[in-house]
């Protein structure tokens, strides 16, 4: 076990690069799996589109009762600490309280 040292600690600030690089995806599903194995949450990150129906409303309805199952799309796998699942939760929770405060209105 490594110990350490909180007198040489030392914080030094991020500088995130590449982020114009990256494509913005939209993400409407979430997926964690706990592995005590390797002591990691898997995060998997998906998007699940309507599908498509044609025809009369009958027809469309027809064609709800027929689907087994609707696809999520895969776009990303993390695996994080849980220390890091923590921080991220965190930084969740306090995005969405600026959001309500300042873009919904919400006081």
């Amino acid at each position: 076990m490594v110990q350490e040292n909180p007198e040489l600690s030392v914080e030094v600030p991020l500088a995130w690069t590449g982020l114009d690089a990256l494509a913005t995806l939209t993400a409407n599903e979430f997926l964690i799996t706990p592995d005590a194995h390797d002591d990691l949450l898997h995060l998997t990150v998906g998007l699940v589109s309507p599908p498509v129906l044609m025809g009369s409303d009958d027809e469309q309805m027809e064609q709800l009762r027929d689907l087994t199952y609707i696809t999520v799309r895969a776009l990303g796998r993390f695996a994080l600490t849980p220390e890091r699942a923590r921080r991220l939760a965190e930084l969740l929770n306090e995005s969405l309280a600026l959001y309500d405060h300042t873009v919904a209105g919400d006081d």
